[in-house]
This record gives structure tokens, sequence and C-alpha cells, in this order.
């Protein structure tokens, strides 16, 4: 009498298998066989082999070994990450650090894949290209990122204010990034108009990207103080002025052109008190007024006696 047998359905593979960095069971288990051969991490093609057990038999009536052929797929790239996608023009090379590079979910180390660049060498205004290749069985396909130079942004330049003359040269807009300027310093005080225009791959913080022009100033330095050789002299009958010791603007002392004269009497020499003025021009303004007195010989004998004695 034949021992009874049990039949076992021949297995077979699974099917949509992609890469995953894990391992993966290409032919199911299952019931009145043994299978080896049936799991695989990397991507690429597999043999199964399923044995019956004893008391066993196929469905179709052999009992031979099944081989089942079946395989995984490599993951196709989908993304690049990269640092940043927007530069603004600066005349260096610019480019984006790559990130990471995946395959949907799975982040694909950089010994899998190869970057090429549309221009190694990105400087100029425009839009290039990051690209990201397979270059390993278990990747394929490439992801590409576009990433822009753009026109630099420059701030526009304003004058400065409160510029009073000091004897040296000032500015009056300064420089700054994206823009080269002109008629920005001055000596004397006055009136200017700076121009400044962009550098090559900026525009202005406004979008234009014509010259500006910027109207700035230097102020007259105020007179703030005058001294006379003297202030006192004796009557004799002639015209007797005293001589301007110095002018003052602050620290700058005036020279002679630098101011006007204006005395209450040109040909002072009668007994009284008489003004000197002086008047700021060019580089100066303001007014400083000063007396001095011609004194009868008899006040003046006095008040020398009273130097003496203050000596």
């Amino acid at each position: 009498m034949k021992k009874a047998t049990t039949t076992a359905t021949p297995p077979t593979a699974a099917t949509g298998l992609i890469y995953n960095a894990n391992t993966q069971t290409g032919v199911p288990a299952g019931t009145g066989y043994t299978i080896t051969g049936n799991t695989g991490k990397d991507a690429g093609d597999y043999t199964a082999i399923a044995r019956l057990e004893d008391g066993y038999t196929w469905t179709d009536g052999s009992t031979d070994g099944k081989t089942i052929e079946w395989s995984i797929a490599p993951a196709e790239l989908t993304s690049l990450g990269v640092t940043k996608t927007l530069f603004f023009y600066n005349g260096n090379v610019q480019k984006p650090e790559v990130t990471e590079v995946r395959a949907r979910s799975l982040i694909v180390p950089d010994t899998d894949y190869s970057l090429s660049w549309s221009n190694e060498q990105s400087t100029d205004v425009g839009f290039y290209t990051v690209e990201a290749t397979a270059t390993t069985n278990n990747f394929t396909g490439s992801a590409t990122v576009t990433y822009e130079i753009s026109d630099g942004i420059a701030k526009i330049p304003t004058a400065k204010t409160g510029i009073v003359y000091n004897g040296t040269m000032q500015t009056g807009v300064e420089p700054g990034t994206g823009y080269i300027l002109w008629d920005n310093t001055g000596l004397n005080a006055g009136k200017y108009t700076a121009t400044a225009t962009l550098e090559e791959g900026f525009e202005w913080n406004d979008g234009s990207k014509d010259p500006k022009t910027i109207d700035w100033s230097i102020a007259r330095a105020p007179i703030t103080d005058m001294s006379l050789s003297q202030t006192s002299f004796s009557y004799d009958g002639s015209v007797q002025k005293p001589r301007i010791k110095s002018v003052f603007a602050g620290p700058l002392q005036l020279e002679i052109g630098d101011y006007t004269l204006a005395w209450s009497d040109e040909n002072s020499k009668e007994i009284g008190v008489y003004t000197v003025t002086v008047r700021g021009t060019y580089n100066f303004t303001g007014v400083q007024t000063r007396k001095y007195a011609i004194e009868s010989m008899e006040t003046w004998n006095l008040f020398e006696a009273g130097m003496r004695r203050i000596r």
C-alpha cells in the first residue's frame, strides 16, 4: 500500500521589489517545502530553490526542486538637495553645496552617485544646473537642481549730513558694495553732486540700473574768536588802528583772505571808542566784533601806571 502524499503549491516570485537598503524576500516561504536563495539586499537578479519536504509532491505531480527567478530593481534617484539656489553676483565663482541625494525616502550615500555641473566656474549672472547621477547597481537615473546667479543688490548711497569745513578732504557719500562713486569727496565749503555707477552684475535696491546722483555739501565753518594787537591807544592826532592778531573758526586759524574787515571809522584818530568787525568769506561764515579806544594822554598815563603796578 502506497503512503499517502500531500501536495505543495510551487512558490512564485514577488514582483515590484525596489532596493531599499534592507533585506527583502523575493520568494515567500510556504508549506511543504524549504527554500533557499529567496532573500537579498542589493539590487540585482536572484535564483531561489524550493525543495519538497518528505511526504509532499508539487501540485503538478513532480517532486524535483523548483527554481524561481526573482529580482530587486535599483532605486531611482528622485531629488537633489542643495544649500541654496539663489546667489547674487559678486564676481566670484558661486555654487551651492549638495546636502543630500534621495531615492524617494532613501538617502543615497555619496559613494553611489557622481556630480556634474553645467559650468564648474559659474560666475556670471544666469541659470546653472548641478546633476547627481547614480553610479552603482543599487541606484539608477539622475536628479537635477537649477540655481541662479542674479544681479547683485546694491544699496543706493545717501549723503552724509553735518559736514563742516575743516581744512581737509572730506567724504560726503560713503563707498559701498556694487557701485563706483565719483565726486564724493571735497575740500572747500560748497555744494557737490556725487555720481554712483553700478558695477557689472549689480542692480539698485529699487530695481533700477541707471547711475544715481547724490547731492551733498560742506558747510562754511563759523568764526568763533578774534583778537587784536592792542585795544588802547594814546591820542596823538594821527590815525591809529590795531592789527588783527588772530581769527579762529574752532581750531582753524584764518588767513588774510578768509575774512573781510569793517571798521566803524577807517580813520580813527579822535579820542573815543571804535569797533572792528571780521566777517567770514569763502570757507568761513559769521562775524566777530572787537572794541578799541583812543584815549587822552592823561587817561593813557593812568592806564600805563596801572599796568606797571600789575606787572
